[in-house]
């Protein structure tokens, strides 16, 4: 099978990439590299994804480089979660792959009673640190 099949399969595709860090970014980075069109949508109550924060400046000075590499392809948004629901919620009715940290929060607000039937949500976890290793 020849690479250039896989280019352009999820062209047209509308995903909302609602991580920070690196694990969320970096996997709707692969799928825009497939083309998809991504929308990156940050929490200004928390001023954003973490990689931009001063902490990531003054002690990981790399991590603004991981984040303009990782977002390059990807428009971006930032706004309330919590003051600006609605349009908050436009973004979710119009995306139809939705990637989300596995918390709380966004298990409540995507749960599936009020998901589109055109609509997946990916729940990202990052076990690393909170689970024991399947070797154990």
């Amino acid at each position: 099978m020849s690479k250039h099949l896989l280019l352009n399969i999820l062209d047209g595709v509308k995903v909302l990439d609602l991580p920070e860090r690196l694990p969320g970014p970096f996997s709707s980075y692969v799928l825009s590299t497939m083309g998809a069109d991504i929308t990156k949508l940050e929490n200004s109550d928390r001023g954003g994804d973490a990689f931009k924060s001063q902490e990531a400046k003054d002690h990981y000075p790399n991590f603004i480089d991981w984040y303009k590499q990782l977002n390059q392809s990807k428009k971006i948004a930032e706004l309330s979660f919590g003051d600006q629901k609605e349009d908050f919620e436009k973004y979710i009715e119009a995306a139809q792959i939705i990637i989300a940290p596995e918390n709380n929060f966004f298990k409540k607000y995507l749960c599936i009673e009020k998901l589109r039937p055109h609509q997946s949500v990916l729940f990202l976890a990052c076990l690393l640190y909170t689970s024991p290793s399947p070797r154990d």
